[in-house]
């Protein structure tokens, strides 16, 4: 689209009109068109929507399984014990489906054609899935809770506090206790985000965990429950971290922004990561390097410190860009990535002098 713009007065003038049609939206959080000061406009065509699959890979990036047909698939999460999958599908709305691989087709989980539902995240017992509600549709916003196995009804556990944000989930400690969550713009975008705490025994309030502008997400627990993995972007680019989780000092602490930030940190990544998942023992946690290489780092948690050892590439992935695009099986030896097709490069549109098109 285009729009007149007065430069001396700082304002739009008339209405918004089209230049080219059918452009591409698939892809996701980039971007798909740019213009240059002499009047070249460059686009993806409608016709360049990228093919996904749900697809295995073991410890060297060999692919040794894919679930189901190419599709429009997002955020992957496998429950504690890896018997089934959760998964989003569908765009520019989703819904959540859990498959059991090997056994027949995947059953729906959710029912709003008109929000978007995503970032799935398993209970421990394996028995309920949570999932976010983003703006749009009747539903409210929030995250919601819901019986694995399709039963019953969404419960809402949390609303966000403000309509500018929005909250989705992270992570489930191992003990059931508490919910660890996001807050901020959006799980795609994570431009601006906290890590929050949501006990589930007791006084039932949010406490603040992380925030480090201009955004901290993706928190996971230890299997022990005494550490969390994160990604930051505090330094300027995303990277793995991890922080302490001492849920007594959190309880202990008032609720909301009042609550005490973890006391001493350990960098896991260096040149760029994210999406971080733990191995079942807690000896190593997987993430994804800024070049796309599914990253092992060798951990070892002693008392109140953190060491971390080798930190070894183990295979570059094409993963479609998502606020969950892998995750990893519990003995650290398959992954699951919601991976792009590979293909013929579509051909970008080249739009020269567009201006004179329009009339201007």
């Amino acid at each position: 689209m285009w729009q007149a713009f007065d430069a001396e007065r700082g304002q739009l003038k008339g209405e918004p009109r089209p230049i080219v049609e059918r452009v591409s939206d698939a892809v996701f959080f980039s971007l798909v068109f740019g213009v240059s000061e002499n009047g070249i406009l460059a686009y993806h065509p409608a016709a360049a929507r990228a093919g996904r699959q749900l697809a295995w890979f073991d410890r060297s990036g060999n692919k040794v399984g894919v679930m189901g047909e190419v599709g429009a698939y997002w955020n992957v999460r496998l429950p504690p014990d890896g018997r089934k999958l959760a998964f989003n599908v569908g765009e520019p709305n989703s819904e959540i489906y859990v498959a059991e691989p090997g056994r027949g087709q995947p059953m729906r989980l959710t029912f709003d054609p008109n929000t978007n539902s995503g970032v799935p995240v398993w209970s421990p017992d394996g028995n309920k899935v949570l999932f976010c509600r983003l703006r749009g549709g009747k539903a409210k916003a929030g995250i919601y809770e819901k019986a694995s196995n399709g039963a019953g009804t969404d419960e809402l556990l949390l609303a966000p506090d403000s309509s500018d944000v929005q909250v989705w989930p992270n992570d489930w400690s191992r003990d059931g206790h508490f919910i660890l969550y996001s807050r901020g713009d959006d799980p795609g975008l994570r431009s601006l985000a906290d890590l929050w705490v949501l006990p589930l025994t007791g006084e039932r309030k949010p406490r603040l965990f992380l925030r480090n502008p201009p955004a901290v997400y993706d928190g996971h627990f230890s299997p022990d429950g005494r550490w969390v993995a994160y990604t930051s972007k505090e330094s300027g680019r995303a990277e793995v971290y991890v922080a302490p989780f001492d849920s007594a000092q959190l309880m202990k602490t008032g609720n909301g922004a009042s609550a005490l930030a973890p006391s001493g940190k350990w960098q896991i990544s260096t040149s760029g990561g994210q999406y971080p998942r733990w191995r079942r023992d807690g000896r190593e946690i997987f993430f994804l390097a800024a070049d796309n290489r599914v990253t092992a780092a060798e951990v070892e948690a002693k008392e109140a410190s953190f060491q971390v050892g080798a930190v070894k590439p183990l295979f570059t992935a094409l993963p479609q860009p998502s606020s969950e695009p892998f995750d990893v099986s519990a003995d650290g030896k398959r992954f699951i990535i919601v991976s792009l097709v590979e293909g013929p490069v579509p051909p970008i549109t080249l739009v020269v002098n567009w201006p004179a098109k329009i009339g201007h």
